[in-house]
């Protein structure tokens, strides 16, 4: 099995979309999912990652810069999905 893990794009709008719909419960709207996930495409403070496995993304985190003032700048884990019928074993 093998799965890749890669920077999100535009393009994995649907499929955020219908793991937030059928793994987390969310019925947030396609295309407002689209307008969200560009305007965090765009914003370097975040980072979306996507797991593919054979052509299809099964799950993605979505993470922000995190700022304090006692360590390293850090990054926050704001969604951690993965679809509920993906079995990592065969």
């Amino acid at each position: 099995m093998e799965i890749t893990i890669r920077q999100g794009h535009i393009d994995d709008a649907d499929f955020i979309y219908k793991l937030n719909k059928y793994s987390l419960g969310y019925d947030y709207p396609l295309e407002k999912t689209k307008k969200k996930l560009e305007k965090i495409l765009s914003n370097n403070n975040y980072r979306v990652l996507v797991a593919v496995y054979k052509d299809e993304v099964v799950g993605y985190i979505e993470a922000h810069d995190y700022e304090s003032l006692y360590q390293d700048s850090l990054k926050d884990i704001m969604a951690l999905v993965v679809a509920k019928d993906f079995k990592i074993w065969e």
